[in-house]
């Protein structure tokens, strides 16, 4: 009974040397993925920053929004960027988003 027993762990032996690489492998690339995973959230940080969500929001909820616009956004201070969300969360008309923009580059 033992040396059947020794028979067949000697016979599983290169399967079980074969699952353990592929565990071994399966964890690095983990590892790697989570480290690309938060370098990617880092950058989508960057590039979702606040000026980015407003413009996103401007151009999404205004078709009159264009690029020289955009420009103005970047423009503004941290007050009037908080002048410009209440408004965009208002839904105030164009014309009002505009002069908001407008006023602050001049």
């Amino acid at each position: 009974m033992r040396q059947a027993l020794v028979s067949v762990q000697e016979e599983f032996q290169p399967v079980k040397e074969t699952m353990m690489t592929l565990l071994e492998h399966w964890q690095q690339q983990k590892k790697l993925g989570e480290k690309r995973g938060e370098k990617r959230g880092e950058k989508r940080g960057r590039e979702l920053g606040r000026i980015d969500t407003l413009v996103r929001q401007l151009s999404a909820a205004y078709s009159e929004f264009a690029t020289e616009d955009a420009d103005c956004v970047q423009a503004l201070s941290d007050q009037s960027l908080d002048t410009l969300t209440d408004a965009i969360a208002l839904r105030n008309p164009w014309k009002e988003i505009r002069k908001l923009l407008r006023v602050q580059v001049a």
